[in-house]
């Protein structure tokens, strides 16, 4: 399939079933981007603590 088809398919879609589906690709999206990119520690977020 296509993503043009895809697109279509989805667009057929009610509103609500749409949200749910933008819903459902975002945190996929997150979560992808969270494990291949996984945070780096900001070294100014340790600059208040007291040795």
């Amino acid at each position: 399939m296509t993503l043009q088809e895809l697109q279509n398919q989805a667009l057929q879609l009610s509103i609500s079933d749409r949200w749910r589906l933008v819903q459902s690709l975002l945190s996929s999206i997150q979560q992808e981007t969270r494990l291949s990119n996984p945070p780096i520690p900001n070294v100014n977020s340790f600059a208040g603590l007291d040795p």
